[in-house]
């Protein structure tokens, strides 16, 4: 008795599909019309009651970007500068300092917000050696002159950079004042719990203001100065 005849496995499968295939070829082309059809429907949906002409000339994420525009995230560029103490000033109290001037002690940071470096605008970190001396942020010969301890790292540190940014270590707890071209403290204002950004524009709005000093609020110590660009 013959065995009956089978279809080698390796040709089973091409042979299923193909007969797939042609059972529903017909099937296939009256879907693909039904989805033309369904796709232009929806386009014309899309458009709108615009002339023809002017449909979809222009992608849909397109003319919904106005809709999804963040309003709240809008930059708006900076109106001031930040003013560190120069590298020369505080390589000069280094050496002062080094050579045992009187007036320029080394210290010892034991806290992590008690020693401001005027330098790179940070507060040092406990264990860090400081030099506080005396510094005059307004020159002799005014009704406002004064001299005040300042600190800088006893090591060279890096100056602040990014000047078109208040410094993060010193958000709070300051107090800003505004001079004139005089030197003559014009106005003033506490930085408690508000953005010191919108306390520096609105000094530096008023036309006589020629520049601001960032000062500690409990000691009036000087930390930085403010500039209008």
């Amino acid at each position: 008795m013959k065995a009956p005849f089978r279809v080698p496995a390796n040709t089973r499968i091409p042979l299923i599909v193909e007969t797939l295939n042609r059972g529903l070829r017909g099937s296939r082309q009256i879907s693909s019309k039904s989805k033309i059809k369904s796709r232009i429907s929806s386009f014309a949906r899309v458009g709108g009651d615009r002339p023809p002409s002017q449909r979809n000339l222009v992608p849909e994420f397109r003319r919904c970007e106005v809709a999804l525009t963040p309003y709240d995230f809008v930059v708006k560029n900076s109106t001031f500068r930040i003013v560190p103490l120069t590298t020369e000033i505080a390589a000069t109290a280094r050496r002062a300092a080094a050579s045992g001037a009187p007036d320029h002690a080394m210290v010892v940071a034991d806290s992590p917000d008690g020693f401001p470096c005027r330098h790179c605008l940070r507060w040092a970190r406990p264990g860090e050696r400081m030099i506080l001396f005396p510094y005059a942020a307004i020159p002799p010969g005014h009704p406002y002159s004064e001299c005040g301890p300042i600190f800088v790292h006893a090591d060279p540190c890096e100056r602040y950079h990014a000047t078109d940014e208040f410094p993060a270590d010193f958000r709070k707890g300051r107090v800003m004042r505004a001079y004139n071209s005089n030197y003559d403290m014009i106005d003033a204002e506490v930085v408690n719990g508000s953005a010191p950004e919108a306390i520096i524009e609105k000094l530096l709005q008023k036309p006589e203001t020629a520049f601001v000093d960032a000062r500690s609020v409990t000691h009036g110590c000087y930390t930085f100065r403010i500039q209008r660009l």
